[in-house]
């Protein structure tokens, strides 16, 4: 269980050295792929929250969260008059 909660930690620690996952349609597996990377950053950050309480860790979920969130919604085929349609 230490290894596995030593793992966890390193990984969140690496997650928030890095950028945020750039949220860019590529043409080829679409989005899907960077969808499971936000996610598994997303549950490193809230494992690490959890177990620190420490607060940064949800400012830097939130930070990841918002650049996917405020993609161009172009980049994805939708236009404002489409989106909310859907």
């Amino acid at each position: 269980m230490s290894a596995w909660n030593h793992t966890i930690f390193g990984n969140a620690s690496d997650y928030n050295a890095s950028p945020p996952v750039p949220y860019i349609y590529d043409g080829g597996n679409g989005i899907l792929d960077l969808a499971r990377e936000i996610k598994q950053r997303v549950k490193a950050f809230a494992y690490v929250y959890r177990m620190t309480n420490d607060t940064k860790w949800v400012d830097r979920t939130w930070t990841e969260l918002q650049v996917c969130l405020t993609v161009d919604s172009l980049c994805l085929g939708l236009t404002p008059s489409t989106e909310l349609r859907r």
